[in-house]
């Protein structure tokens, strides 16, 4: 525990002095939704065509539909962006220094976790300050099933991207590769346009990411159709993307500790 509140303490220290992280994973949500919003609004049919309906059953706007696919997109800045201060770690040694711990490799990894999970609740409060404008009410808003929402899908996505960034030693290159990973699978989840065709509702079944949305949309007071209709009905999901990203996370971790601490002795 001492290690996880250490690290946990750590990474909002380091998001305290660099703000600018702050304003990267808030605002260009933020704009990317306010300008796609606005500009591609009038191409839509609102009138109930989205798959999505607010509380009084009417057609819900282009503006409200993409509101949580942004917030989504806060999780995904979030989680791929601190998951790189690990490649940053490990080539200046603080990673080498901790391994003379024995808990050290579980410890990293969920100190880790647990303060990219904290930090992400934090930025989707904020976001969430804009959700008038997205036509999105409090009174619909259910705060319990949200922040479960948004915790297991960030933790599923840190995960994720924890794992690639214990294999990759280039910064850039992990910029490239999650750009290359991700960004489908959110273009493809039913955040930046619903899922109508068969093609698409098939790969919508199969993206973990589809899911996060959906409970996100629900959460919202929304009811799309895309791919669940209950919003307890994602979470069984959600948690089994998080057992095998967990899996997934602590093997890779497991495995670059044991060759950095052979190749330190």
């Amino acid at each position: 525990m001492s290690l996880i509140s250490t690290l946990f303490l750590r990474d909002f220290a380091r998001f305290k002095v660099e703000r600018s992280r702050w304003l990267g994973a808030v605002l260009q949500p933020l704009i990317f939704w306010a300008m796609m919003g606005y500009g591609m609004g009038s191409n839509f049919n609102t009138s109930g065509s989205l798959g999505s309906t607010d509380s009084s059953g009417a057609g819900a706007s282009y503006l409200s539909y993409f509101f949580p696919g942004s917030l989504v997109l806060v999780s995904l800045f979030t989680a791929m962006f601190a998951s790189m201060s690990i490649i940053e770690d490990r080539n200046e040694g603080f990673l080498q220094s901790l391994l003379v711990r024995p808990d050290a490799r579980n410890g990293i990894l969920a100190g880790k976790v647990c303060s990219i999970v904290a930090l992400t609740l934090l930025q989707t409060a904020l976001f969430l300050c804009a959700s008038p404008l997205a036509g999105v009410s409090i009174g619909d808003l259910n705060i319990l099933s949200l922040v479960l929402t948004v915790a297991l899908g960030t933790m599923c996505l840190c995960l994720f991207s924890l794992a690639f960034a214990w294999k990759i030693n280039s910064v850039a290159g992990y910029h490239s590769i999650m750009a290359l990973v991700l960004f489908p699978l959110w273009v493809f989840s039913g955040a930046f346009f619903p899922m109508t065709q068969t093609w698409q509702r098939v790969v919508s079944f199969c993206n973990p990411l589809s899911y996060f949305v959906t409970g996100v949309r629900q959460s919202l007071g929304q009811d799309p159709s895309e791919v669940m209709t209950d919003r307890w009905q994602t979470m069984p999901v959600n948690m089994a993307a998080l057992v095998v990203f967990t899996a997934l996370g602590a093997w890779v971790c497991s495995n670059t500790m044991k060759r950095t601490q052979l190749s330190a002795q």
